[in-house]
């Protein structure tokens, strides 16, 4: 138990911008989306220390890379079978019927709201998370 804790809790801190309780203080109850507060260097470079975190900690951490370069690789072919109407993007409701993991961060990788996950959406939300 212990060892999922610390990885977890490490992600939250790194989500966190310096001075948060001082900057969010004017926004009365609103919360802004951490990842757009977070310069996209700082974010990289946090990234890079929880991958070294992961690499010390956990033994099979070579396995964990290889089964995600499979998903990634899985993707593309994915995406076609889920987008029913062979219109190049993922409709929320096709997201939910063949992707339910996208279906779940759909809001976040919608950037513009119109209820479709384009594939330059797809290319900007992989660039945010890495």
């Amino acid at each position: 138990m212990k060892r999922h804790i610390l990885p977890m809790l490490l992600l939250l801190l790194a989500t966190l911008p310096a001075g948060a309780d001082e900057r969010y203080r004017g926004y009365h109850g609103r919360n802004p989306r951490l990842e757009q507060s977070i310069d996209p260097e700082e974010r990289r470079s946090l990234r890079r220390d929880l991958d070294g975190y992961s690499r010390r900690s956990y033994p099979d951490y070579q396995g964990m890379e290889q089964r995600r370069q499979r998903m990634q690789e899985r993707l593309p072919e994915r995406l076609r079978r889920a987008d029913g109407d062979n219109d190049g993007g993922i409709s929320r409701e096709e997201a939910r019927r063949g992707m339910p993991g996208l279906s779940r961060g759909f809001g976040r990788m919608d950037l513009n709201g119109d209820g479709v996950i384009s594939p330059d959406e797809m290319r900007s939300a992989r660039e945010r998370r890495y």
